[in-house]
């Protein structure tokens, strides 16, 4: 939601101009930071962050099942898909568990966070090589993502 999600709103803004593609990618990083700030679960901030959170939720829905496609495609490995179509339910969110299972997936490590989730439970835990290739695989679904969008913008 800190990439992915921008970018795919400032892109649908764009397709009418792009003062309201600005204007959708701000919208965006506005209710993601409401989100941040007051959407918890926590009994005295439910009713309050309820809206922010689940407005979070819906914006970030289809960019988060989008980025499994573009860590598929950066890893080249089909893996990813299953790991992702597996586990994505595993975390509590409702959009976050499908990149983390798709990196998982594609790195072919467990994602742990205790008491929370366990992505990928066949592979071993990370290790001081798999943070250089995650950020490898970052770096080349980074790439692809904007090399689509700017192919796309060019065409339409």
């Amino acid at each position: 939601d800190s990439l992915v999600s921008p970018l795919f709103y400032f892109f649908l803004g764009s397709l009418v101009s792009y003062g309201v593609g600005v204007a959708f990618a701000l919208v965006y990083k506005a209710v993601n930071t409401l989100d941040s700030m007051i959407g918890y679960r926590t009994e005295d901030l439910r009713n309050f962050g309820f809206l922010a959170a689940r407005l979070d939720d819906l914006l970030n829905w289809l960019p988060s099942r989008i980025s499994v496609l573009f860590v598929s495609l950066g890893a080249l490995s089909w893996n990813t898909f299953a790991v992702a179509f597996r586990d994505w339910d595993c975390a509590r969110s409702p959009n976050s568990g499908w990149p983390m299972a798709a990196a998982a997936g594609a790195l072919e490590v467990k994602l742990v966070k205790k008491g929370e989730y366990s992505l990928g439970e066949e592979y071993k835990l990370p290790e001081e090589e798999d943070l250089r290739l995650a950020i490898r695989l970052a770096v080349r679904t980074i790439l692809l993502y904007l090399v689509m969008l700017l192919g796309v913008t060019v065409l339409l």
